[in-house]
Order: structure tokens, then sequence, then C-alpha cells
């Protein structure tokens, strides 16, 4: 016989049954906190399973139409996409010029001269870029304004 409370694990054990009482017997025969802990544990689970499932008041799955439709591809923009093959054309170089200059001194010259050749290219391009899409956000808000102020559609 333990002398002992019971864990709280074999107590809730006890509670749904699923341990037998057997081995417990001489400690619950004697011990009114365990029987306590026991019913109280069987009068919670009794409670919980008479509780309906719970359930959303909702539909989470998405409609026929979104799952449909095709994913839109960015369109990828010519300049940027020359800029990055130039960019990484003259990358090239500028390591090869590196590679050199550990033989001669024109060849860290010439890496160094690439390297700034290369910012410059990524700025011009950024910088074409960004006029690009300006002038496509400028054009959208005109055939807005010109909608509105006449009341036909695109």
């Amino acid at each position: 016989m333990k002398n002992e409370h019971l864990s709280e694990e074999e107590i809730q054990a006890l509670a749904l049954g699923t341990e037998n009482q057997g081995k417990f017997y001489g400690h619950l025969q004697h011990c009114l906190q365990c029987r306590k802990s026991i019913e109280t544990y069987q009068t919670i689970f009794t409670a919980l399973a008479q509780q309906p499932m719970i359930t959303f008041g909702f539909d989470i799955t998405p409609p026929a139409e979104i799952t449909k439709q095709k994913v839109k591809r960015m369109p990828v923009s010519v300049p940027i996409l020359a800029l990055g093959i130039l960019s990484f054309l003259t990358l090239s170089l500028a390591i090869m010029g590196w590679l050199a200059s550990r033989t001669t001194s024109h060849g860290l010259l010439l890496s160094n001269g690439i390297i700034i050749g290369v910012a410059t290219l990524i700025l011009c391009g950024l910088l074409v870029e960004m006029v690009i899409k300006y002038r496509r956000k400028i054009s959208t808000i005109r055939q807005f304004n010109l909608q509105h102020l006449t009341g036909s559609s695109f």
C-alpha cells in the first residue's frame, strides 16, 4: 500500500477507466482525497464528452472560381533583363581583371573600371525602369480621368 497520494496521471487514468483499480485498491480505501479527485475528473470527463463538437459557422474552402483561376505571370521588363545580362557579363570581366591584377598592375585598373561601369549600368537601368512604370501609371490615371469626365467606359 502506498503512503503518498496517487499522481495526476494515475488519477486521470482511473477516472477514464484505462487503469485497473486493483493495484490502487488499498490506497483508495483509506484516502478520501484521491477518491474525491477521481470523482472530480469523472465529472469533468463526462461533461466534456456530452459537449457538442465545435464547428465553424462558415465554410473555409475557397470558391470554385478562385481555384480555377490561372496564376498571372509578372511581365518581364526587357530593359531590366538586358541590364541583368550585361551586368553579369561585365562582372565576369571584372573577376577576370582581378585575377589578371595578381600578375600585372593593368588588371587592377581594368577591374576597378568595370566594377564602376557595372554600378553605373545598374543605376541607369533602375532609372529607366522607374520612368517606364511612371509613364504607365500616368497613362492609367489620364484614362481614368477621361472616363469620368466623358461618362464612358474604357
